[in-house]
């Protein structure tokens, strides 16, 4: 049998990685909003009227005399991106579409056919995939008749 310094030689000890720090994100644009980097969060929150700890049970009004924020925070929303229409897939079509032939809109029964509904695709699913389907033709055909 093997002495006991010959068994530890071949082990190698596994050191566990120093965890890293978490950095709370930083808010874009606050300064614009008034917010003091050399005072407390605390003191911050007071010289803006917003409350220290929602919890506690002292809701206090605002203070009189206390500078408002420069900008309103709708201004330091960017405006959302219009929807980009995403047609459906070529094979979900041609899967879909001897559904519609054979039940029209009702996705129940579609749901409960397991021969032409292969994937067997819940009624929700199909909902969703009946409506993006029809979106899609409409949009194919908005393009034909606008060439």
């Amino acid at each position: 049998m093997p002495s006991k310094n010959a068994r530890r030689a071949g082990k190698v000890s596994v050191k566990a990685k120093p965890k890293t720090p978490y950095h709370a994100p930083a808010l874009k644009g606050i300064e614009k909003l008034g917010w003091d980097k050399k005072s407390t969060p605390a003191q911050n929150y007071k010289r803006l009227g917003l409350v220290v700890d929602p919890n506690k049970e002292e809701l206090r009004p605002d203070p009189v005399g206390v500078p408002r924020p420069v900008a309103p925070i709708e201004a330091l929303v960017p405006e959302a991106r219009p929807h980009k229409f995403s047609p459906l897939a070529f094979s979900v079509m041609n899967e879909i579409r001897p559904l519609i032939r054979k039940y029209g809109d009702d996705c129940a029964k579609m749901a409960r056919d397991h021969k032409l509904n292969q994937w067997q695709r819940t009624q929700e699913q199909l909902i969703k995939l009946v409506a993006h389907f029809h979106e899609t033709e409409a949009h194919a055909a908005a393009k034909v008749a606008s060439e």
